[in-house]
């Protein structure tokens, strides 16, 4: 089933990102507004997670939910423990918070997440 595969891999940057469509699109809601598609989505998404990636020292993740809509998408509510030193500005970084992705499908691949926070 896609929608475990997907929770297990997204913290495997690579594999994670053969998932993708070359054109995936991606909105954080409220940070994030914009919900366009572009030719170099991957090239984008590998862009910000490497940024990501690099800025946490510990992430641990717990799955909550799962929905399964039909093969056109679904969605995985899960919870997060962060903490890191941000990468622009040196800071400490630390917090829990509990994310909701829904996660839509064409042929086979993700081509949007859209992310809220609760």
């Amino acid at each position: 089933m896609l929608s475990q595969h997907y929770f297990t891999f997204i913290q495997y940057s690579d594999t994670y990102l053969a998932l993708l469509t070359d054109d995936i699109g991606n909105q954080h809601i409220p940070y994030q507004p914009d919900d366009s598609r572009t030719p170099d989505g991957k090239k984008q998404m590998r862009k910000g997670m490497s940024f990501y990636l690099g800025a946490h020292s510990l992430f641990e993740s717990t799955l909550l939910n799962t929905f399964v809509f039909n093969d056109t998408g679904f969605a995985i509510r899960y919870k997060n423990y962060v903490k890191g030193i941000h990468p622009q500005n040196k800071q400490p970084i630390e917090y829990t918070s509990t994310m909701l992705e829904v996660i839509e499908i064409e042929n086979g691949k993700v081509a949007m997440i859209r992310k809220y926070n609760e």
